[in-house]
């Protein structure tokens, strides 16, 4: 129901008080960070809990979502929207540039679910460098050490540039484009092996 037409008195459901339309600020904490917004709902005269209905909740979740960005780095829905647009990319595009697929990049717009933790690191990367967007697009991410799309994938941890940080999954997923390879190979349980970027031989033993 639209805000202008929502009543402007309700009945408690606890009490059957009178409680009149209004806003009231409400703090929301989130480890140890706070934010206070103005909550519109139905509240009694005085002091006394309030009573929200349709969308009145919306701005807490906001808010809510705000502090996890802060302390966690979980991009909000509208950081996902303007890293997108940032990009000039349609959902479906951008779902397919971070490999989950139209419809759930929709929903992580819509804040039906929130990103897995390789997703939000290169969500953040590419907003900080939206230039290796067009390079993933064409299918050019390479090493530039090894020249290879696969680099990566024999490989079970890797680190892009100063300031990108560890992206051990995404750089699996993309051979960590336009960046070089500084590959720590796999373990292993063999007695002789030997690795290199690209490649993993092992004379005994298993992959571990």
């Amino acid at each position: 129901m639209p805000p202008d037409a929502l009543p402007e008195t309700m009945p408690s459901p606890e009490t059957g008080q009178v409680l009149m339309r209004g806003v009231r600020p409400f703090t929301v904490a989130y480890k140890g960070e706070t934010l206070t917004v103005d909550l519109q709902g139905y509240y009694p005269e005085g002091e006394g809990e309030g009573v929200h209905v349709g969308d009145d909740m919306a701005l807490v979740d906001g808010a809510l979502r705000s502090l996890k960005e802060k302390v966690d780095g979980v991009p909000t829905p509208a950081t996902i929207r303007r890293v997108r647009t940032k990009l000039k990319l349609s959902q479906r595009e951008a779902g397919a540039l971070l490999r989950v697929g139209e419809s759930a990049f929709d929903k992580y717009e819509r804040g039906l679910v929130e990103p897995s933790g390789p997703t939000i690191q290169l969500i953040r990367v590419l907003d900080r460098h939206p230039e290796l967007a067009e390079e993933l697009r064409q299918g050019d991410a390479r090493c530039r050490l090894c020249r290879r799309t696969s680099c990566c994938s024999t490989v079970r941890s890797c680190r892009w540039p100063s300031g990108f940080g560890a992206i051990s999954t995404t750089s699996a997923r993309f051979g960590h484009p336009a960046a070089p390879c500084r590959a720590r190979p796999m373990s292993t349980r063999s007695t002789r092996s030997r690795s290199r970027c690209g490649s993993s031989t092992a004379r005994s033993g298993a992959i571990g």
